[in-house]
């Protein structure tokens, strides 16, 4: 009978399912890193920058790496990881009293995607962009290492990645 073959089907659609997401989750970021494809956060960036092209289908997607690794109450100094959003920002610091010097016209955009566009905010004329806040980042360059920088140390690296689109590396925090 057909419902029989729906179940069945159903149960092997949702076991592949979750073996493909597995598996794509353990070699999604390599992947992404060894064929140059692009890297993913929230995918609200301006144009098409956050679509690869179709030479490349491959995207590694940070949104899952969202956490908060540090903050300074006193000096509201903070290091997330890259996939951490502005509306999780904003939720999570604003009733402390804490708001970024620069927000976006969405607050649909990752920390990553905000360095890597170095948006902008309606305080432009007065506060520059995310990038004149920015302190330093770790990022996975093209040859899988993990590389700090900040504008004292590695500045090249540093001055190419902020505004840089993703094309120096994977932010992986700020």
């Amino acid at each position: 009978p057909v419902s029989t073959l729906l179940g069945e089907r159903a149960l092997n659609t949702a076991v592949l399912a979750t073996a493909a997401l597995l598996f794509a989750t353990a070699i999604g970021i390599p992947v992404g890193i060894y064929s140059g494809s692009r890297t993913r956060g929230l995918g609200r960036s301006y144009g098409d920058s956050s679509l690869p092209p179709p030479s490349q289908p491959i995207v590694a997607a940070t949104s899952l790496a969202d956490r908060v690794l540090a903050f300074d109450a006193t000096t509201g100094d903070l290091r997330a990881e890259a996939g951490f959003s502005a509306r999780d920002l904003m939720r999570t610091f604003l009733p402390r009293g804490w708001v970024t010097p620069v927000s976006p016209g969405t607050q649909f955009v990752t920390l990553g995607g905000m360095v890597a566009a170095d948006v902008h905010g309606k305080n432009h004329h007065r506060d520059g962009t995310i990038g004149r806040h920015v302190q330093r980042l770790r990022l996975r360059v093209g040859t899988g290492a993990i590389v700090e920088c900040s504008p004292t140390v590695e500045p090249e690296l540093w001055w190419a990645t902020i505004g840089g689109m993703g094309l120096t590396g994977i932010i992986v925090e700020a």
